[in-house]
């Protein structure tokens, strides 16, 4: 079967349709709302234990229980190994910020 000039395969029409009503999504739809936290005294140890036990891969650090920054795995990992920073440090050492938030009725495709 021939294809006319400029029209998609069925299958890519499906896949290119989906893709369209997940960027027409809303972030509120797909976060996640029970991110760990911890505190910015808090030790690099303790989001190392907090990203062995949760599946998120992050750790959000706090004040008042406000964003000021965000632990990913590869931050322990880097300071830890590469840097050899001890585990007793403060959290906050390592930490990426600012963070960066978007609003919650936002489109999937903003993020």
């Amino acid at each position: 079967m021939q294809i006319p000039s400029g029209a998609l395969p069925l299958k890519e029409n499906f896949l290119n349709n989906n893709l369209h009503i997940a960027l027409m999504a809303r972030i509120k739809k797909i976060m996640i709302t029970e991110v760990p936290t911890l505190k910015k005294d808090a030790k690099i140890l303790d989001a190392a234990k907090l990203l062995a036990e949760k599946p998120y891969g992050c750790v959000i650090v706090v004040r008042n229980k406000k964003p000021l920054g965000i632990v990913i795995e590869s931050d322990v990992v880097k300071n830890l190994i590469s840097r050899k920073i001890s585990p007793n440090e403060k959290v906050s050492k390592i930490m990426s910020s600012p963070v960066t938030s978007m609003d919650l009725n936002a489109k999937l495709e903003k993020a």
